[in-house]
């Protein structure tokens, strides 16, 4: 059974323990953060200190992509509020030194990486013992509207699946991020995805109610 990740980035500001509340009724299995502040990407999401009030108040583990230049700063303060449950992956482009951070998330919680859909896994095959989660996206981190090109990042889930078996990690999740809809997200799951990064296209559209939008995402899974 695929796992479903609602980005927080798409919910309601103005009413965020209401989400969380339905995520929790939904029996929403990760809650996707971003973290961004232009250094890497041109947007800003989502502010530090409210993932720690969402701590506090859910037990739903929480799947936090960083995507800053330099991020030692953030993991720094983040980690202490964090479980085991919890996963902290890094944008592999955004640092050369990416894998420092990894060893030191590995201490406290999970650790990942996030791959843009044009970045060759060769570049995270030197972390791939270490790390618990894969994301690949489908385009690039941070920016958007993107177009959807389902096969390409199936076969990037594939060479992950094949990479982790070469190395001998059999914990690794792989995670979809961007523009998922209806219409892929069975083919992600397909390829093999453990994980999908759901916004508006699915669980967040305009003028729907979250519990349907939950159950017509399971229904197009198959599960």
């Amino acid at each position: 059974m695929i796992k479903i990740a609602p980005s927080l980035a798409c919910a309601d500001f103005l009413h965020m323990e209401d989400e969380i509340r339905k995520f929790e009724k939904n029996n929403i299995d990760y809650i996707h953060y971003d973290i961004c502040d232009t250094t890497f990407t041109n947007t800003i999401m989502l502010p530090i200190d409210l993932l720690k009030q969402i701590k506090d108040i859910t037990k739903i583990p929480i799947d936090i992509h960083i995507m800053v230049r330099d991020p030692d700063e953030i993991v720094e303060k983040i980690l202490p509020w964090l479980d085991e449950n919890d996963i902290v992956s890094l944008q592999v482009e955004s640092s050369d030194h990416y894998s420092n951070y990894l060893v030191k998330i590995k201490e406290k919680c999970k650790c990942g990486v996030v791959v843009n859909m044009g970045t060759g896994l060769d570049s995270i095959e030197y972390v791939a013992e270490l790390v618990d989660l894969v994301t690949l996206i489908q385009g690039n981190a941070g920016a958007g509207p993107r177009h959807n090109y389902p096969e390409i990042i199936g076969r990037k889930i594939e060479g992950v699946k094949e990479m982790m078996k070469r190395v001998g990690n059999n914990h690794c999740q792989i995670s979809v991020d961007g523009n998922i809809n209806f219409t892929t997200a069975p083919i992600f799951k397909k390829y093999g995805a453990n994980i999908l990064v759901c916004g508006t296209k699915t669980l967040f559209t305009a003028g729907t109610q979250f519990d349907k939008q939950v159950k017509l995402l399971n229904e197009a899974l198959g599960q």
